[in-house]
């Protein structure tokens, strides 16, 4: 039997699209995003797509341990 081995996930995927953050939180990652999204200018915009994110995240988590999220397509 295997032991876990290391995977590089960004070699998997653009390195333009990974995003370090420094949070303590799935909320406080999510909230920290959110305020990344160039489309959304007003609070209540962004109140409203992150209360989504976080309904999305009830339904079907992106998080896969360790602090790592991967984004899921629908």
């Amino acid at each position: 039997m295997q032991g876990p081995r290391e995977v590089n996930l960004l070699k998997y995927c653009q390195e333009s699209f990974v995003e370090f953050l420094c949070v303590n939180s799935q909320e406080q990652a999510l909230a920290s995003l959110v305020e990344k999204v160039p489309y959304l200018h007003t609070g209540s915009e962004k109140s409203h797509f992150f209360e989504a994110l976080l309904q999305r995240e009830k339904l079907l988590s992106t998080g896969i341990g360790f602090g790592v999220a991967v984004r899921m397509h629908s």
